[in-house]
């Protein structure tokens, strides 16, 4: 009974046709994660700064939709186009400043919450990491380099004052 289970199993995942309606259905499904939790909630704050913009618009927008009546129909399509533009341009304008105002918001919160240190303890002491001290006592060994310099100085000294 079980040898007919992996058979089938192993039937299944050798099935290309199965695979690929498999891997279609995995990025449908991430695909549509993506969607609802992050493209929805944007387009939602984008139509709110759009809906804005328009119960508030600029004095440009205000001026386009003046003249309007004053121009031959013909050219309303495009006064019209002229205030979809300018309503977009003013809805990134209030996207903009959302943004800055959520940004510094966040720094002055950030300013002033204190920076609590985790390895300070309550009573105020600093908490010693032994293995880190460790770890560096055991990468220092001799400097070599400088001991060699200090040796040649000292053998080059010695020479000089042999010869003198």
């Amino acid at each position: 009974m079980s040898e007919k289970r992996v058979y089938e199993i192993a039937r299944k995942l050798s099935d290309k046709d199965n695979l690929e309606k498999d891997m279609e259905e995995a990025f449908g499904l991430v695909a549509q994660h993506f969607k609802n939790k992050y493209l929805e909630r944007l387009n939602t704050a984008f139509n709110k700064c759009r809906e804005n913009s328009a119960n508030n618009p600029s004095k440009e927008l205000r001026l386009v939709q003046a003249i309007k009546p004053f121009l031959p129909e013909e050219r309303h399509e495009k006064i019209d186009e002229m205030a979809q533009m300018l309503t977009v341009l003013s809805t990134f304008e209030n996207i903009r400043k959302e943004a800055v105002q959520v940004e510094s918001s966040a720094v002055e919160a950030q300013i002033k919450s204190p920076k609590i240190d985790p390895a300070i303890h309550e009573d105020g002491i600093y908490e010693v990491d032994e293995l880190c001290m460790l770890r560096k006592q055991k990468g220092r060994g001799p400097d070599f380099a400088g001991l060699m310099l200090v040796m040649g100085l000292m053998g080059r000294s010695a020479a000089q004052n042999t010869k003198n």
